[in-house]
């Protein structure tokens, strides 16, 4: 038996034992997929970066729940590319380059899977430490367990000593979708630490986020951020930090490298977003 939908939700519970539980969403309505653990280790890449997924096994049904229980997954994630790039919800604009984007306050980047965008946020953060500057890569789904053990570029002895200081920083954050595999809660919790972290420096830091465009969900995540990620210059602080002031948000398709992310300055409310 073959099944094929869009890839809605993705998690995996602790108490699970390494069984992972994917959403897939159709035409015809949703069903929730298992996937055994001795599975998942073997197709770790699609069950982490599948928008579009196909599945091979059996039905499993129990009352009024149905369930499939997998042997076999299949990416189908390029056939969404052929239909068209302007999606829904997310119109084109002019692509920005990185030094452009470490220029604005609150960013997310979206792309499909394979893009590139881990690879890319990290060397962006390895230029921003050489050139002198504060910055820092983490691992989304490592902070619910420990902010501590989150840092993969720069410390967090050295993340300590920039919160005393008065200087301009950069968190660079990757990716969304692995912090919502394990628990659908992780990103909020992770998201909230974040921002418990960064109270000292909310002003005179810069963030982006990174993850696979299924995994965003633009109102409750944008949302999130926003009340737990704040941005709003002070004149005091506006004097302090160097650097514009982003005013509007926006969104747009492109990046200098990938060529297919969505980037979401997120420190004011969205005025031409679409829906959720």
């Amino acid at each position: 038996m073959r099944y094929a939908g869009i890839v809605t939700i993705g998690q995996q519970p602790e108490r699970a034992k390494g069984t992972v539980f994917i959403r897939l969403e159709d035409e015809t309505g949703a069903v929730q997929v298992i996937v055994w653990k001795s599975l998942r280790e073997k197709q770790r890449a699609e069950v982490l970066r599948s928008q579009l997924l196909a599945v091979y096994r059996q039905w499993q049904r129990e009352r009024d729940v149905k369930n499939i229980v997998v042997c076999k997954l299949v990416d189908l994630t390029p056939l969404l590319r052929s239909a068209g790039d302007d999606e829904p919800g997310f119109p084109t604009a002019k692509s920005l380059s990185w030094p452009e984007l470490l220029q604005l306050s609150r960013v997310v980047i979206l792309s499909e899977a394979g893009a590139g965008k881990t690879e890319e946020i990290r060397r962006a953060a390895w230029k921003l430490r050489d050139d002198g500057k504060d910055a820092f890569f983490l691992r989304l789904e490592l902070i619910p367990d420990g902010f501590e053990e989150a840092f993969e570029e720069g410390t967090f002895s050295e993340f300590q000593a920039w919160l005393g200081s008065n200087r301009e920083g950069w968190l660079l954050l990757d990716p969304i979708d692995e912090a919502r595999l394990r628990a659908p809660q992780d990103f909020e919790r992770a998201v909230r630490a974040i921002g418990r972290h960064l109270q000292p420096a909310a002003q005179r830091v810069r963030i982006i986020l990174t993850g696979r465009t299924a995994a965003w969900r633009p109102l409750s995540d944008l949302a999130l951020c926003e009340q737990h990620l704040p941005f709003g210059l002070s004149e005091q602080a506006q004097n302090t930090v160097s650097g514009p002031r982003d005013t509007a948000a926006r969104q747009r398709r492109g990046s200098s490298a990938s060529g297919d992310a969505h980037q979401l300055p997120f420190d004011a409310k969205p005025r031409t977003t679409g829906p959720d």
